[in-house]
């Protein structure tokens, strides 16, 4: 029996107070995290895997002489595990070279404009060519939420009425699944190719039974004795989940909060959508104010 967490809206959320062009005014400087951990481009693809796993992290900046010369994602090293010999690979035989980057002196909405609309999740900030921080969507949302939101708008100080978006609103539909009995290297061909980070694992009623994602997979691959394992020997059972009646600023608020970067949408318990970090965000870029989503005045 699955062990599915449906999330519990919030009774009070927090409103919009600010206008959203000051936070497209702001620098990458202002939003990165300093210090990514980075790894030197000839040391081994085990040390690489090892930090990923142990960092939960989906990716490293490779380095050679503190100048920036690469990366190396989850997705790197699940799409060359199989039909592969790696034992003595150097993580430059596995890293992307073409790079995007932005400099601290870059305004962050270019920064949440790339992030929006690429597949990867986060960019390294560099100052004189070396990297000293790191943007990931998460950290983009985080920093909007503390940026706008507060519990009373500024000018009046009573709180503003809202009528708020909810999950249906923005979620995706056409979810790709799989199945308990999905055995592990079909489910690395799909993450691969698919280009995402979690499958969710349903029945034939299409039924949420859990998630696999693709650190699930990386860490089953160098598993003492392991075997082909399959979906349900991978699976995470414990899901947070939202109903397509949900408040769109509760699954945000708890996307900010948890390290997963998307969560599976349900009606009467099944599976019908996702919404992710990247969806939210897209929907942030393309809206000229928050008071879209809240049915407020146009900050």
């Amino acid at each position: 029996m699955s062990n599915v967490q449906v999330a519990t809206p919030q009774q009070k959320s927090p409103t919009p107070s600010v206008e959203l062009e000051a936070l497209r005014s702001k620098k990458a400087v202002d939003a990165m995290q300093l210090g990514p951990p980075c790894i030197e481009k000839y040391h081994s693809v085990h040390r690489a895997i090892s930090i990923i796993i142990d960092e939960q992290i989906s990716g490293l900046p490779v380095v050679e002489n503190g100048q920036l010369v690469g990366i190396i994602s989850d997705k790197d090293l699940l799409m060359f595990l199989f039909g592969k010999e790696f034992l003595h690979a150097t993580v430059k035989d596995f890293m992307t070279a073409n790079v995007v980057t932005f400099d601290v002196a870059d305004n962050l909405s270019s920064v949440c404009n790339c992030l929006a609309t690429n597949s990867f999740r986060r960019v390294p900030i560099l100052l004189e060519g070396r990297p000293i921080g790191a943007i990931s969507r998460a950290d983009l949302i985080r920093f909007a939420t503390k940026y706008f939101f507060s519990s009373a708008d500024a000018a009046t100080g009573e709180p503003l009425k809202k009528e708020s978006l909810l999950a249906a609103d923005v979620m995706r539909g056409g979810v790709q699944t799989v199945r308990t009995e999905t055995p592990m290297p079909e489910i690395a061909q799909i993450l691969a190719k698919k280009r995402v980070s979690a499958l969710p694992v349903v029945d034939d009623c299409m039924n949420l039974l859990g998630i696999v994602s693709e650190k699930d997979v990386l860490a089953s691959l160098f598993a003492p004795n392991s075997t082909v394992l399959m979906a349900r020997d991978l699976m995470t059972t414990d899901v947070v989940s939202f109903n397509i009646h949900d408040d769109l600023l509760d699954i945000c608020d708890k996307l900010v909060r948890e390290e997963f970067r998307r969560v599976p949408i349900l009606d009467q318990g099944k599976l019908v959508g996702i919404i992710s970090r990247t969806d939210i965000m897209q929907h942030i870029v393309h809206n000229k104010s928050y008071g879209a989503i809240y049915n407020a005045q146009k900050l």
